[in-house]
Protein backbone atom coordinates (compact mmCIF):
# COMPACT_ATOMS: atom_id res chain seq x y z
CA UNK A 1 0.00 0.00 0.00
CA UNK A 2 2.93 2.22 0.10
CA UNK A 3 3.50 2.69 4.27
CA UNK A 4 5.90 0.82 5.75
CA UNK A 5 6.78 0.60 9.55
CA UNK A 6 10.14 1.80 11.55
CA UNK A 7 10.53 1.56 14.87
CA UNK A 8 11.88 4.86 17.13
CA UNK A 9 14.59 3.01 19.36
CA UNK A 10 14.28 6.28 21.71
CA UNK A 11 10.83 5.60 22.43
CA UNK A 12 10.04 1.83 20.98
CA UNK A 13 6.66 3.29 19.09
CA UNK A 14 6.22 2.42 15.86
CA UNK A 15 6.42 5.11 13.36
CA UNK A 16 4.58 4.93 9.73
CA UNK A 17 6.44 6.14 6.76
CA UNK A 18 4.74 6.25 3.44
CA UNK A 19 7.15 5.03 0.65
CA UNK A 20 7.28 8.07 -1.65
CA UNK A 21 4.48 9.66 0.00
CA UNK A 22 1.39 7.51 0.32
CA UNK A 23 1.85 5.98 -3.33
CA UNK A 24 -0.31 3.00 -3.32
CA UNK A 25 -2.91 5.93 -3.14
CA UNK A 26 -1.70 8.40 -4.96
CA UNK A 27 1.02 8.75 -7.74
CA UNK A 28 4.36 8.65 -6.35
CA UNK A 29 6.82 11.36 -5.29
CA UNK A 30 4.36 13.84 -6.01
CA UNK A 31 2.17 16.64 -3.73
CA UNK A 32 -0.68 14.12 -3.97
CA UNK A 33 1.12 11.36 -2.67
CA UNK A 34 2.09 13.79 0.22
CA UNK A 35 -1.14 14.97 0.87
CA UNK A 36 -2.55 11.37 1.30
CA UNK A 37 0.32 10.22 3.20
CA UNK A 38 -0.09 13.30 6.02
CA UNK A 39 -4.61 12.32 5.24
CA UNK A 40 -3.21 8.73 6.42
CA UNK A 41 -1.61 9.63 9.26
CA UNK A 42 1.72 9.02 8.56
CA UNK A 43 4.30 10.23 10.71
CA UNK A 44 7.16 10.17 7.80
CA UNK A 45 7.23 10.43 3.97
CA UNK A 46 9.66 9.14 2.38
CA UNK A 47 10.74 10.65 -1.44
CA UNK A 48 13.49 10.35 -3.30
CA UNK A 49 15.54 13.74 -4.84
CA UNK A 50 17.37 14.52 -8.02
CA UNK A 51 18.55 17.14 -9.99
CA UNK A 52 17.83 18.83 -12.97
CA UNK A 53 20.31 20.11 -15.89
CA UNK A 54 19.49 23.56 -14.04
CA UNK A 55 20.23 22.40 -11.17
CA UNK A 56 16.77 22.24 -9.30
CA UNK A 57 16.03 19.81 -6.81
CA UNK A 58 12.62 17.65 -7.73
CA UNK A 59 11.25 14.55 -6.57
CA UNK A 60 11.49 11.27 -8.90
CA UNK A 61 12.48 7.59 -7.91
CA UNK A 62 13.84 6.55 -12.06
CA UNK A 63 16.40 8.33 -13.74
CA UNK A 64 14.33 8.58 -16.69
CA UNK A 65 10.88 9.99 -17.06
CA UNK A 66 9.15 7.29 -19.02
CA UNK A 67 7.42 5.31 -16.82
CA UNK A 68 5.81 8.43 -14.51
CA UNK A 69 5.37 10.77 -17.52
CA UNK A 70 5.91 9.19 -20.66
CA UNK A 71 8.87 11.12 -21.29
CA UNK A 72 11.84 9.35 -22.71
CA UNK A 73 14.31 12.14 -21.60
CA UNK A 74 16.53 11.48 -18.57
CA UNK A 75 16.01 13.89 -15.52
CA UNK A 76 19.41 15.64 -16.31
CA UNK A 77 19.13 16.21 -19.74
CA UNK A 78 15.73 18.63 -18.77
CA UNK A 79 15.64 21.84 -17.43
CA UNK A 80 13.27 22.60 -14.68
CA UNK A 81 11.27 25.09 -17.36
CA UNK A 82 10.58 21.56 -19.14
CA UNK A 83 10.07 19.27 -16.26
CA UNK A 84 7.12 21.09 -14.60
CA UNK A 85 5.19 20.81 -17.92
CA UNK A 86 4.93 16.95 -17.62
CA UNK A 87 2.01 14.95 -16.24
CA UNK A 88 3.18 12.99 -13.85
CA UNK A 89 -0.20 11.25 -12.63
CA UNK A 90 -2.50 10.13 -15.44
CA UNK A 91 -0.30 6.56 -15.62
CA UNK A 92 -1.71 6.33 -12.09
CA UNK A 93 -5.04 7.65 -12.90
CA UNK A 94 -7.36 10.06 -14.78
CA UNK A 95 -7.92 11.80 -11.31
CA UNK A 96 -4.75 12.50 -11.32
CA UNK A 97 -3.69 14.00 -14.67
CA UNK A 98 -1.71 17.24 -14.91
CA UNK A 99 -0.27 16.20 -11.36
CA UNK A 100 3.08 17.49 -11.46
CA UNK A 101 7.16 16.32 -10.33
CA UNK A 102 7.27 19.08 -7.77
CA UNK A 103 10.51 20.63 -6.41
CA UNK A 104 11.31 19.82 -2.79
CA UNK A 105 11.09 23.14 -1.92
CA UNK A 106 7.65 22.83 -2.81
CA UNK A 107 7.30 19.87 -0.72
CA UNK A 108 8.59 20.99 2.29
CA UNK A 109 5.93 23.97 2.26
CA UNK A 110 3.43 21.55 1.75
CA UNK A 111 4.01 18.95 4.72
CA UNK A 112 5.53 21.52 7.05
CA UNK A 113 3.79 20.46 10.36
CA UNK A 114 1.60 18.29 9.32
CA UNK A 115 4.68 15.12 8.80
CA UNK A 116 8.39 14.83 8.70
CA UNK A 117 10.54 14.17 5.89
CA UNK A 118 12.84 10.99 4.65
CA UNK A 119 15.13 12.87 2.10
CA UNK A 120 16.46 10.09 -0.34
CA UNK A 121 19.39 11.03 -2.28
CA UNK A 122 19.13 9.30 -6.06
CA UNK A 123 22.66 8.67 -7.70
CA UNK A 124 22.27 8.62 -11.02
CA UNK A 125 25.87 9.31 -12.14
CA UNK A 126 24.85 12.23 -13.62
CA UNK A 127 24.31 14.76 -10.51
CA UNK A 128 26.63 17.83 -9.93
CA UNK A 129 25.75 19.52 -6.53
CA UNK A 130 22.41 17.20 -5.76
CA UNK A 131 24.03 16.91 -2.05
CA UNK A 132 25.03 20.63 -1.79
CA UNK A 133 21.74 21.79 -3.53
CA UNK A 134 19.82 19.55 -1.42
CA UNK A 135 21.11 20.66 2.17
CA UNK A 136 20.82 24.08 0.83
CA UNK A 137 16.97 23.73 0.39
CA UNK A 138 16.33 22.49 3.49
CA UNK A 139 18.67 24.53 5.66
CA UNK A 140 17.00 28.08 3.56
CA UNK A 141 13.55 26.61 4.55
CA UNK A 142 14.49 25.88 8.21
CA UNK A 143 13.14 22.46 7.87
CA UNK A 144 16.36 20.53 9.28
CA UNK A 145 14.56 19.25 12.45
CA UNK A 146 11.74 17.72 10.38
CA UNK A 147 13.83 15.46 8.07
CA UNK A 148 16.35 13.31 7.53
CA UNK A 149 18.70 12.25 4.70
CA UNK A 150 19.31 8.47 3.14
CA UNK A 151 21.45 6.93 0.60
CA UNK A 152 22.34 4.30 -1.38
CA UNK A 153 25.60 6.00 -1.95
CA UNK A 154 27.31 6.21 0.99
CA UNK A 155 29.79 9.74 -0.18
CA UNK A 156 26.66 11.46 -0.56
CA UNK A 157 25.72 10.55 3.22
CA UNK A 158 29.45 12.14 4.30
CA UNK A 159 29.02 15.04 2.35
CA UNK A 160 25.86 15.88 4.35
CA UNK A 161 27.96 15.31 7.22
CA UNK A 162 30.42 17.54 5.92
CA UNK A 163 28.27 20.45 5.20
CA UNK A 164 26.13 20.34 8.49
CA UNK A 165 27.62 18.05 11.04
CA UNK A 166 24.08 18.54 12.92
CA UNK A 167 21.65 16.97 9.99
CA UNK A 168 20.54 14.10 10.47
Amino acid sequence: IGLTNTMNSQNNKVKITAHRGASGYAPENTLASMKEAINMKADFAELDVQETLDGEIILLHDDELKRTTGSKKNIWEMNYDEVKTLDAGSWFGYKFKGEPLPKLSDVIDCVRGKIKLNIELKSNGHEKELVDRTVKVVKDKNFSNECFFTSFDYPKIKRVKEIDPTLK
